[in-house]
């Protein structure tokens, strides 16, 4: 009765520290069997068997388990690390670098150059150096060379008649009566002519008309009209063509003069009377010596 009393709490700790069991005390004084589990006895490590068993040998048994299990750990690590090296380099191929074959660009063809289209400037006629053009009616056209058959009844009279040397001819082309030749002053010649048949009708056409127009394509030259009535009478006009340009020559009726045989003037005489014309004759003369080219494409009464 006059021990001192004792704490559980500090008696355990003191078991823990003496390397006894810790556990309730018994109640007759004597201690319990000890819960400790048996120690297992790592692979490479004496036997502790038959040693006296103390708390430092105790103590020394779990470092050497620890110790054995850490290496035992390491080891398997070791052996799965490795193992699982192998497998990796066995299925892993590392595929060796392809080299591609240098690609070989074929040399493109330059596309076709589509050059623009080109719009030709219009053609700026010459000017024209005689009246304005009158745009002669259809249904009054005198002469229209639109075949080769319309020059019937047309031929040529040169100075040969006369001794001289000059020549000319007429031929179809294109639509047009070509009047070409070479005029020559030798032998005292000097004019050329081309000369339509005779055909009363062309009274009828002139009757109410104001004008003739000649569309022709010249050569610079000064050509003469000369109208021819029913009864002999002549009547003549000079126009002056442009080079190498189609126009419209108007020759006012007015304005023909009477001349007579050798195409002297005859004043006094009378005045045209257009309803009495009966032939159309061009000449060149005036002393316009050389080669010459005059093509008519129609004749009309305006």
């Amino acid at each position: 009765a006059g021990e001192p009393l004792e704490r559980p709490g500090l008696r355990r700790t003191a078991q823990r520290s003496a390397g006894r069991p810790v556990g309730p005390p018994a109640a007759d004084g004597i201690a319990p069997p000890s819960r400790r589990r048996p120690r297992l006895t790592p692979v490479g490590l004496r036997p502790t068997r038959g040693r006296k068993s103390t708390p430092g040998h105790a103590l020394d048994g779990d470092r050497c388990q620890h110790r054995f299990m850490r290496r035992t750990t390491l080891l398997a690590s070791l052996v799965l690390a490795t193992a699982c090296g192998a497998d990796d380099a066995a299925s892993t191929t590392v595929a060796a670098p392809t080299t591609a074959a240098p690609t070989t660009v074929a040399p493109t063809t330059a596309p076709a150059t589509t050059a623009p289209a080109t719009t030709a400037p219009a053609t700026t006629a010459a000017p024209t150096t005689g009246a304005p053009t009158t745009v002669a009616d259809p249904s009054r056209t005198m002469f229209d060379f639109v075949e080769a058959g319309s020059l019937e009844g047309w031929g040529t009279v040169n100075d040969t008649v006369m001794g001289g040397v000059s020549s000319s001819s007429t031929t179809w082309e294109a639509g047009q009566m070509v009047f070409a030749g070479d005029l020559s002053l030798e032998n005292n010649g000097g004019f050329t002519s081309v000369r339509g048949p005779i055909d009363e009708r062309l009274g009828a056409l002139l009757a109410d008309a104001t004008e003739l127009t000649v569309q022709a394509t010249g050569d610079g030259k000064v050509y003469l009209l000369q109208l021819r009535t029913v009864d002999d009478q002549l009547y003549v006009q000079r126009f002056t063509t442009v080079v190498d340009v189609e126009q419209t020559y108007p020759l006012e009726l007015a304005a023909f003069e009477p001349v007579g045989r050798f195409l002297d003037p005859l004043p006094g005489a009378a005045p045209l009377d257009p309803s009495r014309v009966a032939q159309v004759v061009i000449y060149l003369l005036d002393k316009q010596e050389g080669a010459f080219r005059l093509a008519v494409r129609r004749l009309a009464a305006v």
